[in-house]
């Protein structure tokens, strides 16, 4: 049995449980609201893209430099990742319970799918043979295995790269022209993304299996036949957004149901996207009311809510919460929006629990009996 398979097993027990216990309490007024900031010496705009069950936080910020990935905690704060090399540029997609992070950078091949840690800092992660040298890592799981996409002799492949066997192609959906771009993985190895298809203009969701290989996720009823997956727990459900005869919507896909719609939030446009789910099934995303880009989260209790709605201690006076980007088993939230003074700055919210507990410094939550 893999290392992947086994740390999987072990997180059986512990996410039935949270699964039992229910999630987070998702009523209005839950949460509190903490800028992220930005890296030193650039201009204030910081993108967060994901986060894991230590509260740590990846994403892209503005240096002084340029445009780089950074890694955010509440102890640390915000701290610039680097790049493959001198002067050059990075951004961070996925980060595990272990702390290494995925993403790509700017190396002397070109663009690179890479591996950091705090201990070896960023490798690179090399590129699938033939075409220009391009690789982009999109997500990592507890054993360190990545997903993602590169160019070959064909096209824009999906990959799967591992400690020990390096980077290999994943195969494409059958019929369209080769064009995969992986999003997420879980501990189970299933990999989410989208892919060019035969059955719509342009591109449909896909799941890949170890078993299974790449296999086309439809999409919702009376579209034009395009989705595309973002996101995908380790229960094997995958959101995302898929057209629909009005607009485009967010879904959640599992495996004994397929494909149903997030609907919408209350007097919105029929417009949104989801980016996040944790093992709870709850969902964050973007959709459209009449003032623009919104933040929510969905349960299936509560469905689709503004999560500037659910924070009512002052913390987020001001702000405009546009989109979420993801959601930890804790409930803790990363998003983009614009602060007080109109700027581009990340945010994480809170869960008014958590603010009992430092779980960098001994919290029991998901993932702890791993470590």
């Amino acid at each position: 049995m893999s290392t992947n398979e086994l740390t999987f097993l072990r997180r059986l027990p512990l996410i039935a449980a949270l699964i039992l216990v229910g999630g987070p309490v998702s009523q209005a007024g839950s949460y509190t609201l903490m800028p992220l900031g930005d890296l030193p010496g650039g201009a204030l705009s910081s993108t967060p893209l994901a986060l894991n069950d230590l509260g740590q936080v990846v994403g892209i910020g503005t240096a002084e430099n340029g445009v780089e990935a950074f890694i955010w905690s509440r102890t640390d704060g915000m701290q610039g990742l680097g790049a493959l090399h001198a002067a050059g540029t990075s951004a961070a997609y996925s980060i595990n319970d272990r702390g290494q992070v995925t993403g790509w950078a700017s190396s002397v091949n070109g663009i690179e799918a890479f591996l950091w840690d705090k201990n070896t800092g960023m490798t690179g992660l090399g590129d699938l043979p033939g075409g220009s040298f391009e690789s982009r890592g999109r997500g990592i799981n507890e054993a360190g295995w990545i997903t993602g996409f590169g160019t070959s002799d064909s096209g824009v492949e999906s990959f799967l790269w591992d400690p020990l066997g390096g980077m290999r192609n994943l195969g494409d959906l059958p019929g369209g022209k080769v064009d995969g771009r992986p999003k997420a993985i879980n501990n189970a190895m299933w990999i989410a993304g989208r892919s060019s298809s035969t059955s719509g203009p342009t591109f449909e969701a896909f799941i890949w299996t170890p078993q299974a290989g790449v296999q086309a996720l439809g999409d919702l009823d009376g579209g034009a036949f395009r989705s595309t997956a973002e996101a995908i727990n380790d229960r094997g459900q995958v959101v995302g957004r898929g057209d629909t005869a009005t607009g485009f919507e967010a879904f959640l896909w599992d495996p004994s149901s397929g494909m149903v719609s997030l609907g919408d939030l209350p007097d919105g446009q029929l417009r949104s996207s989801a980016q996040g789910v944790n093992d709870l099934g709850q969902v964050v995303g973007a959709a459209y009311d009449a003032t623009g880009s919104q933040a929510f989260l969905w349960d299936a209790a509560g469905g689709m809510q503004r999560l500037v709605d659910m924070v009512s201690d002052g913390s987020a006076d001001g702000w405009l919460l546009q989109e979420g980007r993801d959601i930890n088993n804790r409930g803790e939230i990363v998003g983009i929006g614009k602060n007080p003074s109109g700027e581009n700055e990340g945010f994480i919210l809170l869960p008014v629990h958590d603010q009992l507990c430092d779980c960098e410094n001994g919290c029991d939550r998901l993932g702890e009996a791993n470590r």
